[in-house]
């Protein structure tokens, strides 16, 4: 049985039951380091309460034995219903081993709830040394906001670095159980802040043209050399931006010198403390601005992201840097003497309202909205997605404007129902059929719009690039005058000797930013008529 479960210990996949939790925390107090790690992590996927297992188990072991079980027990996940545990470790801190009563704050941090505040507190009062005070504030601040776990931490004199931060983290606990009011979207702040568009990188120019034809009160588009983000004057709110299908996120972006040299936690804080920010963000969350900080340079960057919660809680006690509670997601950066802040609002999406299944690796419909919007649109346009997936490119054509026809095709059964229910629920008319694209097609094509599966679908064996053009070919040869075809290649040469061979013309050939790696989006035209609208 040991070699059996040590085996399953190595599967990420391994969810046990209660009944092995015993044995895990066996392993996670007895074993080799590896061995510990790996049953540290499975006892995090237990479903159910541990409590009365761990009591029974934990009977049998020495104290250092008990402090690696519930250092085992401290990480899972924070919030869940134990009450047996929670009884054993606030019994754990009475425990003469200074270290066993830190291992079990831990726990009950995570735990949270009103028994574990009060034992903490009370094992607060008796803590006898700087360590010891410092690991139960840090479990109180995380256990939660109560009246008591506050007074507690206000009344420890002095305090290092651990104690402000508990007292943070009470204090932003506190806040999570305040009614909360919707951000006002559709309020125009104070000031008039320039606003920012985000997007896959590469997509810019679609996003521009797209900002410029639906909201008439946006402004001096800007695209940023990082790429993936324009920035634009908008004399209306946010709201405003929402009808824009090919863009990932928006919000407001703000901006302040950067002298070398320069703290950047303190210019940071300095800035989201500024009236500008605090009165144009105010004016939209009607309350404390709760956000998740991140700063650039990679990594998560806690010490620093720490320090800007402290100073702003000097500083403008309104802005709240909370990843557990956040309306607004902040990035910061600098970039030719300028510290740049972009302030993205969480707020619901209604755009693609009508994706109601979905399909390994299909399409994210940004990306779909995009290919839609370089195709363009008449009114009698034959419509072909040859790798149709979810069907988020027809539904897309579908919401963009008149057709005569949609036809989409795949050799997955699977894929074709959960097309027909997105296409259902954006109310477009298409026919499915499973079929090989390299043998399918509609007559009198104006449209093939796909972006295809680039291997994550496609069987192991199947040559992708021969795939891709064959499929090309095949549009080709039923693609009208003026027809085009649009897809984001995973093999860009590939596909573009297939068209010219075609005799069909590149119009558009551009790198796009697919999440790890790049595929390039291409249209290709048929001569002969009149271009329809799209063109980039």
């Amino acid at each position: 049985m040991a070699d059996e479960l040590e085996q399953r210990l190595n599967d990420p996949g391994f969810t046990p039951g209660i009944k092995l939790v015993p044995a895990l925390l066996e392993r996670a107090a007895r074993g080799d380091a590896t061995v510990r790690e790996r049953a540290s992590e499975a006892l995090c996927r237990v479903q159910s309460a541990v409590g009365e297992a761990a009591r029974r188990a934990l009977v049998t072991m020495s104290a250092p034995e008990r402090r690696r079980a519930l250092a085992a027990l401290a990480g899972r996940p924070r919030g869940l219903e134990d009450p047996a545990l929670s009884e054993l470790c606030a019994e754990t801190l009475k425990d003469e081993d200074g270290a066993l009563r830190i291992a079990a704050a831990r726990v009950l941090g995570k735990l949270g709830g009103e028994r574990a505040e009060a034992a903490l507190v009370e094992a607060l009062a008796r803590a006898t040394t700087e360590h010891e005070r410092d690991a139960l504030a840090r479990a109180l601040g995380k256990c939660g906001g109560g009246e008591r776990a506050r007074e507690a931490l206000a009344s420890l004199a002095g305090g290092g670095v651990s104690v402000q931060r508990a007292r943070l983290m009470a204090e932003r606990s506190t806040l999570r159980d305040l009614p909360r009011a919707p951000i006002e979207l559709g309020e125009v702040p104070p000031g008039a802040p320039r606003v920012v568009v985000t997007c896959r990188r590469g997509l810019e120019p679609i996003v521009r043209e797209e900002l410029g034809a639906r909201v008439a009160r946006v402004r001096r588009i800007q695209e940023d050399a990082r790429g993936g983000r324009l920035v634009a004057d908008l004399d209306d709110g946010l709201s405003t931006l929402a009808c824009v299908r090919t863009a990932l996120r928006v919000g407001y972006t703000f901006s302040t010198p950067h002298a070398p040299g320069a703290d950047e936690v303190v210019l940071i804080s300095e800035l989201l403390a500024s009236a500008r920010v605090v009165d144009a963000l105010t004016s939209v969350a009607r309350g404390p601005v709760r956000f998740r900080l991140e700063l650039a340079g990679g990594g998560k960057r806690r010490g620093a992201v720490w320090r800007v919660a402290e100073e702003l809680s000097r500083r403008e006690p309104r802005m709240v840097n909370d990843p557990r509670g956040s309306d607004f997601d902040v990035s910061a950066w600098t970039d030719r003497g300028a510290l740049h802040v972009d302030v993205l609002p969480r707020m619901p999406d209604e755009r693609f309202a009508y994706r109601v299944a979905d399909v390994p690796a299909a399409s994210h419909p940004t990306l779909a909205a995009a290919l839609v919007r370089v195709a363009g649109a008449r009114p009698d346009d034959v419509v072909w997605d040859p790798f149709v997936g979810s069907g988020l490119e027809l539904c897309e054509r579908a919401l963009l404007g008149p057709y005569r026809s949609l036809m989409g095709t795949d050799t997955d059964p699977v894929a074709l129902r959960r097309a027909r229910a997105n296409l259902d629920a954006a109310g477009a008319r298409a026919s499915l059929l499973c079929e090989d694209a390299r043998r399918a097609g509609p007559a009198g094509l104006t449209t093939m719009i796909t972006n295809p599966p680039m291997g994550r679908r496609v069987l192991a064996q199947t040559d992708l690039p021969r795939l891709l053009e064959e499929v090309v070919g095949r549009a080709a040869s039923s693609l009208v005058p003026g027809g085009r075809v649009v897809l984001l290649s995973p093999h860009p040469r590939t596909t573009e000797v297939a068209a010219e061979r075609a005799g069909l013309e590149c119009t558009l050939d551009r790198r796009v930013d697919m999440t790890g790696f790049d595929a390039v989006l291409q249209r290709f035209e048929r001569p002969g008529a009149t271009p329809p609208s799209g063109r980039r």
